[in-house]
């Protein structure tokens, strides 16, 4: 039985489901100006709505840019309802046999592909025809895929042949990934016969998975943002577990069938037949093509910066995502349904969503090795890599999830492994504690450590100056768990603040996510 390791305590986070129509505003905007500083513990005065004078006291200028950039693209995408992305034309003569709850007439001679957008932590993508269907990718733990399950029934529910009377025909691990595969035996419980189809690899990753299930699981929670609440101080951004309880499923469902080669199935009556397409990119990677639509379901492809380099779990070669993308160039769809946002239509945009995907992948490995080869540390060339002009800015390639600092570390480290060029990283005995101690006695003592760290938090007005202040705080912080507890409360404070502030001026859900799931492990709220 092949089942997905189980970590030995996880968070569960009570998930809710609603369809609305698409937000026509963000209501997770927030407006640029002065935030009160909980370390400023002296009188506050009057800061203009501007950021002119770049020392407020008892405040810092927050730039919402990042954040109000992230919000808008979760909006727009993630909006939680079921949408119809494809669907066979009727035949001459044919009359709709059924409309829709938003009053969209069908017709029941073919086949339809609807796809429910990001109310868990991934899309649903449903295959129908009147009397059988087809789920690729299941919704992300049991209580998530039921609400899913639920709101597709629902959506069904005056049909002819209601979707709870149709055949489930089988169900597609798009990958070996938790947000893709837990919560498939919701859809599955009670059925006969189901085919659940995954990549060949898809037992090998699992079994891999297991010497550091629990490792992964902190990691992916922290990622996914399991422990802040949803809104403008808290996750707000794809990639974000949005209410969705991250808790494996009791019995996942194992598959029946593992893809080696490209591989037709068929769903009927009547006939359409689907294509899984194994990719070779990494985590058990499986596409859904249908030739009669020209429509793919790609998994994470398509729909912003790949993330080869995540932190959520083992990278994925960027070579490797490079000659997925190409292959993706050459089936040539007209329609383009990601796991994660929302579909891309039309044969031009989809394939320029491909061709910019591989061309920043190519830019970034080839101009990270090019300043490998002339010796240059690791640290300088994450610094140094941005996109070309004619690249950045596209929205294929913005920075939701994995950051270009990622893909430069996935390339240097898959193609020179872990050692960046530095001497001091083959010291033996600088751990981070010995690295505090260094610093407090730098300092003189423990007091002029931490006021320098609370200072530097207070004075931050840029990511560079507030990730300044994040390596002292946490060092002050280290030092104080570890040798001094007297400090720990104040330590905490600082740590937790710089934490967050670095937080809040990021465009990725991911990194924001993980640093507000730290601030909240270190003051005593998560594990």
């Amino acid at each position: 039985m092949i089942t997905r390791p189980r970590a030995a305590v996880l968070l569960a986070i009570a998930a809710t489901v609603s369809v609305p129509a698409l937000a026509a505003t963000n209501p997770y905007y927030l407006e640029p100006g002065w935030m009160s500083d909980p370390l400023f513990t002296g009188r506050e005065k009057y800061c203009p709505p501007y950021p002119d004078v770049l020392q407020c006291p008892g405040a810092w200028w927050r730039d919402t840019a990042n954040q109000n950039l992230l919000s808008q693209h979760t909006v727009d995408e993630f909006d939680r309802r079921i949408d119809l992305v494809y669907a066979t034309p009727p035949v001459p003569g044919e009359t709709p046999c059924w409309t829709d709850p938003a009053g969209n007439e069908h017709f029941c001679s073919g086949f339809e592909v609807y796809v429910w957008r990001g109310g868990s932590p991934s899309n649903v993508v449903l295959v129908t025809t009147r009397y059988a269907y087809l789920i690729v990718g299941c919704g992300g733990g049991d209580g998530a895929a039921g609400d899913v399950r639920t709101e597709m029934f629902r959506f069904f529910s005056t049909h002819p042949t209601r979707l709870s009377s149709r055949r489930l025909a089988g169900v597609v691990l798009p990958a070996a990934l938790p947000q893709y595969d837990w919560g498939c035996s919701t859809w599955t419980a009670g059925t006969a016969n189901v085919g659940v189809y995954a990549a060949a690899s898809y037992a090998s990753e699992l079994e891999r998975e297991r010497l550091l299930v629990d490792e992964l699981t902190r990691r992916r929670r922290y990622a996914y943002g399991a422990g802040p609440t949803w809104g403008a101080d808290g996750k707000i951004g794809a990639g974000s577990a949005r209410n969705a309880a991250w808790m494996p499923p009791e019995a996942a469902a194992e598959p029946t069938a593992f893809i080696s080669t490209a591989t037709p199935i068929l769903l009927q009556p009547p006939a359409v037949t689907v294509q899984l397409i194994p990719t070779g990119r990494g985590h058990a990677d499986l596409l859904t093509y249908i030739p009669a639509a020209s429509l793919l379901v790609a998994g994470d492809m398509g729909t912003y910066l790949p993330d080869a380099g995540t932190i959520a779990e083992q990278p994925v070669s960027v070579t490797a995502w490079i000659d997925a993308l190409e292959e993706l160039r050459l089936l040539a769809p007209d329609v383009l349904v990601p796991m994660q946002g929302g579909p891309t239509v039309g044969a031009e945009a989809v394939l320029a969503r491909f061709v910019a995907q591989k061309a920043a992948l190519v830019h970034v490995r080839d101009r990270t090795l090019e300043l490998a080869n002339a010796g240059t540390p690791l640290e300088e060339i994450v610094a140094a890599i941005t996109l070309p002009e004619e690249l950045a800015g596209r929205p294929e390639l913005e920075e939701f999830a994995g950051t270009i600092p990622f893909l430069v570390r996935s390339v240097f480290h898959e193609r020179l492994g872990w050692f960046g060029g530095a001497p001091v990283e083959l010291t033996t005995t600088l751990t981070e504690l010995h690295q505090a101690q260094i610093l407090v006695g730098l300092a003189g003592n423990m007091d002029t450590l931490l006021t320098r760290a609370r200072k530097a938090e207070l004075a931050a007005q840029t990511l560079a100056q507030a990730e300044e202040a994040l390596f002292l705080a946490s060092a002050a912080y280290r030092y104080a768990r570890d040798v001094n507890t007297s400090y720990l409360t104040d330590a905490t404070a600082v740590y937790a603040q710089a934490l967050r502030k670095v937080a809040y001026m990021q465009n990725s859900a991911h990194v924001r996510n993980y640093h507000l799931c730290k601030a909240l492990q270190i003051e005593g709220h998560m594990y």
